[in-house]
């Protein structure tokens, strides 16, 4: 099945799929799903079951909300394009910044310090 074809038969779940070919942004062109499921972490579960004998991506074949605004170190950014990660709880931060935020926030990093500053 194309991605098209998976998105429009699961809409609004989240799918594991076998894929046969990536493009060149490595998005899926055409794979086979292995399974479905509502939410985010039941297709993590479901992962661990296939192990790393298949090549597999992960979906959301839904509409992701556009009206996003959040607040970071007390500015406030509407419409900012959002991308959710689960990091390892072994790493000790509490998220990632994107290089457009850090621009927006007029950030300075002193990497041989290891700080950074705000403008």
């Amino acid at each position: 099945m194309t991605l098209a074809e998976i998105c429009e038969q699961y809409k609004g779940k989240w799918v594991l799929i076998e894929y046969h070919e990536l493009d060149r942004n490595l998005e899926v062109v055409e794979g086979d799903v292995i399974a479905e499921a509502p939410t985010k972490e039941q297709i993590y579960g479901k992962l661990l079951t296939v192990g790393r004998t298949k090549n597999t991506a992960i979906r959301y074949c839904g509409e992701w909300p556009t009206d996003i605004a959040m607040t970071v170190l007390d500015r406030s950014f509407e419409g900012a394009a959002v991308v959710a990660h689960d990091l390892p709880s072994s790493v000790p931060v509490d998220g990632l910044l994107g290089m457009d935020l850090l621009v927006a926030l007029r950030a300075r990093i002193d990497v041989n310090n290891g700080t950074m500053e705000v403008g």
